[in-house]
């Protein structure tokens, strides 16, 4: 099963983001960490 890159659970401005690695701009943007960390393990697995 292939895999994804590593995501990072990064804070921003007004909330959390997810960031995959080497990439300067966020996969995604919540309101709080746990919805972020739910988004970054979803894109571990293609």
């Amino acid at each position: 099963m292939a895999k994804g890159k590593n995501q990072y659970v990064v804070p921003t401005q007004g909330g959390w983001g997810v960031k995959g690695e080497g990439n300067s701009k966020l996969t995604a943007k919540t309101d709080n960490k746990a919805d972020a960390l739910k988004i970054g393990k979803e894109c571990l697995v293609l």
